[in-house]
């Protein structure tokens, strides 16, 4: 039996058609066998496909779903208008019916594409020569090529969405025949995103700039200029990664909380419309407040996305990732971003915001915005305790998956899946990222190379991750170009686990032969990124060793127990335990003026190591320790302390000497923190005081004291402050035994002197206003002993005459 028999016999049987159609791979050969004969309903029309049948089969069998190959076939015939040219076309031009009769085996999604509008084919054909990737700016000009006739907004967005439509199926048949690689696709649907977001906002903005003008923000000089807004791409539309069906993750940002501003009242008025001739809408030109403004902007351009019209929809949008998520405003000020993050942020922000672009409007807010949100991001210490959060973050989505069957068969969530890859490269990101701005990459291949420059990853982890991530991203994509469905899980049919191999390109000799293939190298890549990102969690990198994050375990774990903490601490110099853990508990459960709980956590835990180490170094651990809780509490602005000693390992090493050396100086820093400014800024401490510079400063110190007492008190505070600078820098080993010895004595000697100067005005009134002058010519004190020879020890006496 040949080919051509099924279409010219006389009459053949089903068993003879089922025998044969078998050979071809069709699960139901009877269906393929009806679908052919609709195809050729006309006499003329099936001597032609007479003579391109056996083509036809062998483009069927090759693909990874013959039946649906066949009736996707028959279903573009059916609306093709001249048939005759179409299938002598295809006879003539074999590598044309060959990616056809793929693309229908392979997509149900992009099958209907094509079916709907099947003059989109030649010209796919024609898109398929290149190897080029298209740039966002090329889908800009195309995009505002195929609206540009339309003056009515809705029909430029559906115009826009039929091109959409178009671009997507030149992307997947690209795909489909192997033109295009898994960075050029996910590259395409994120430029094509982009160009879309950019014409969805022109449009919704020009609509509302019609409404009620355009916005404007004053700035310092009382100039007015044009408010500005962006639209930031999170998670892979930032990192230009898009998949198929992916959501859109999108942040809303505006340029200014000032502008014209009306009442509450009248915007609802507006809403509703005015007969007020000189309003639009209710409201005159410009006289919307900025905030309210955006934020009709931001509802606009989310609802044109999302909207399902009989052209279908664009995006499904999330906002989720937005400052306050859910319970957030839709539309933000860039001061009011910087301030949440700054007071609200965690880790999970953290990792989304590495991925963070300006996709459509004001590219220059959306650059600020990044730029701003950088040193929240990034630390300018190596912040290993955001492992810790990244791996419980990990935990929950394995307990939301389920058992570990299904989280076996999830691409994405699932157990060496994507996600795992994109934690592994991200969490290395915000470790290291403060200290190499280079590490900043959006891209998760893009990272991996530059944590391979850097030596954070050897060759053969790149190479295992790199090939990993793109086998996983490929199987996803053919998940996903079936129905367009957002899915990552593994089908369970056996058939349709088939057909994903093969889309995949992996092909046995029978269907057992192509899972066992595909399950192999599954199996492979998930095992190679899950040894990877577990050795991540038990980090040691650049000489840093799991036992930081042990320490940093002393305040992420609430359900340390007291032995557990106790083996921790008992390497670092403690001899009470019990109240070394209770401190670090102080530490850890105390308020603060922050709102993230978790951010204070997150600081504490880096602080911790080195913390612990500075004081296994001193000269009393336990006072150490117990000074430093108490300072924190002193300070109340943990997390600006938290930081600052985590950004600056010498401050801390020279707060630890202090606080652990001397109980005065621990005191005195607790009752006065504001000289904590004193051990940051070295330069304070290293000038050297003249006699005569004391006895200045101690003047204008007494200068407003009117009273006796507040002069008493003035000299005491002064006498305080300088001894505690001179035992700092005694304690830092800054100074000389000698050189403490003299600047004591000449301490004492500036204090003797204005200790002189109020006992004579006090005298003054009892013996009259000229007793002080008298007093300096007639009376003198003379210091003997240590006084006398300048070298006072910190608790000598002065002996005097």
């Amino acid at each position: 039996m040949q080919p051509e028999d099924l279409l010219l016999a006389a009459e053949l049987s089903p068993q003879q058609v089922d025998q044969f159609l078998s050979q071809y791979g069709f699960k139901d050969p009877q269906a393929a066998d009806r679908n052919l004969q609709l195809m050729a309903e006309d006499l003329s029309i099936r001597e032609m496909l007479a003579r391109i049948i056996g083509p036809l089969l062998k483009g069927a069998q090759a693909s990874p779903d013959p039946d649906a190959a066949f009736n996707n076939l028959e279903r573009l015939l059916s609306v093709v208008t001249h048939r005759a040219n179409f299938l002598g076309f295809l006879g003539d031009t074999p590598e044309a019916l060959e990616a056809l009769t793929l693309l229908c085996g392979t997509s149900p999604f992009s099958s209907e594409i094509l079916i709907r509008n099947p003059e989109y084919f030649y010209w796919l054909l024609d898109q398929l020569g290149s190897t080029w990737i298209k740039s966002r700016d090329s889908y800009l000009q195309e995009a505002r090529q195929a609206t540009s006739r339309f003056s009515d907004s809705a029909q430029a967005l559906h115009a826009l969405a039929r091109f959409k439509r178009r671009e997507m199926l030149r992307i997947a048949t690209r795909d489909i025949l192997k033109i295009s690689d898994v960075i050029g696709t996910v590259t395409e649907l994120s430029n094509l995103a982009d160009a879309i977001l950019q014409l969805v906002y022109e449009t919704c903005y020009a609509r509302l700039v019609l409404r009620f003008g355009s916005p404007q923000v004053q700035d310092e000089q009382g100039k007015r200029h044009a408010a500005h807004f962006t639209i930031l791409g999170m998670g892979k539309l930032g990192g230009r990664e898009l998949n198929y069906s992916s959501d859109i993750d999108l942040i809303y940002v505006f340029d200014g909380e000032q502008g014209a501003t009306v009442s509450s009242e009248t915007v609802e008025r507006g809403e509703q419309g005015s007969t007020d001739p000189i309003a639009k809408n209710g409201f005159p030109p410009g006289c919307i407040p900025n905030p309210e403004f955006f934020k009709k902007l931001a509802q606009s351009i989310t609802h044109e996305l999302s909207n399902v019209t009989e052209e279908g929809y664009f995006y499904r949008v999330d906002l989720r990732l937005r400052p306050e998520g859910s319970a957030g405003s839709v539309a933000s000020s860039l001061s009011a971003c910087k301030n949440y993050y700054a007071t609200w942020g965690e880790t999970f922000e953290r990792l989304a915001l590495i991925k963070a672009r300006p996709v459509a409007g004001s590219a220059e807010l959306g650059q600020q915005f990044c730029e701003v949100l950088n040193p929240f991001v990034y630390r300018k210490f190596l912040d290993f305790a955001a492992l810790e959060e990244i791996q419980e973050i990990k935990a929950r989505i394995n307990s939301k998956l389920g058992s570990k069957q299904k989280q076996a068969l999830h691409v994405k969530l699932g157990t060496g899946g994507i996600r795992e890859i994109e934690f592994f490269a991200q969490a290395l990101q915000l470790i290291y990222g403060g200290y190499h701005p280079d590490l900043r990459e959006r891209s998760t291949l893009k990272a991996l190379e530059k944590l391979l420059e850097h030596h954070f990853l050897t060759a053969n982890e790149h190479d295992e991750l790199r090939q990993a991530y793109l086998f996983l991203r490929d199987l996803e994509h053919k998940l996903q170009m079936v129905f367009h469905f957002q899915t990552h899980e593994l089908p369970t049919a056996p058939d349709e686990l088939y057909k994903c191999a093969r889309r995949l390109g992996i092909e046995g000799n029978s269907m057992s032969e192509t899972l066992d293939q595909f399950f192999r190298t599954y199996q492979k890549h998930t095992t190679h990124v899950s040894r990877i990102f577990q050795n991540l969690i038990a980090l040691k990198r650049d000489g840093v060793s799991a036992s930081h994050l042990r320490e940093a375990s002393l305040a992420l774990n609430k359900n340390l127990t007291e032995n557990e903490a106790f083996a921790i601490l008992s390497n670092h110099g403690f001899e009470d335990l019990k109240t070394a853990f209770h401190q670090i508990v102080l530490l850890r459960d105390a308020l603060s003026f922050s709102h993230s709980p978790s951010k204070m956590r997150n600081l504490l835990a880096n602080l911790l190591p080195p913390l612990l180490l500075a004081l296994q170094s001193s000269p009393d651990p336990d006072a150490g320790l117990g000074y430093f809780e108490k300072f924190a509490s002193a300070l109340c602005e943990r997390d600006s302390l938290y930081t600052l000693l985590n950004e600056s390992p010498d401050v801390l090493k020279r707060l630890i000497r202090v606080l652990s050396s001397s109980p005065f100086l621990a005191d005195f820093l607790c009752r006065r923190p504001e000289f904590f400014d004193s051990l940051i800024r070295q330069d304070s401490l290293q000038k050297r005081k003249k006699l005569s510079d004391l006895r200045n400063q101690l003047q204008l110190s007494l200068r407003d004291a009117t009273t006796f007492e507040a002069s008493q008190s003035a000299l005491r505070a002064f006498q305080q402050i300088e001894l505690f600078r001179i035992g700092t820098k005694d304690v830092l080993g800054q100074l000389a035994r000698s050189q403490v010895g003299r600047q004591l004595a000449e301490l004492a000697e500036a204090c003797l002197n204005a200790a002189f100067g109020i006992a004579c005005q006090k005298l003054e009134t009892h013996f009259g206003p000229h007793f002080s002058e008298w007093a300096m010519d007639h009376f003198a004190i003379l210091a003997l002993g240590k006084f006398g020879g300048s070298d006072l020890s910190y608790n000598s006496d002065l002996d005097l005459v």
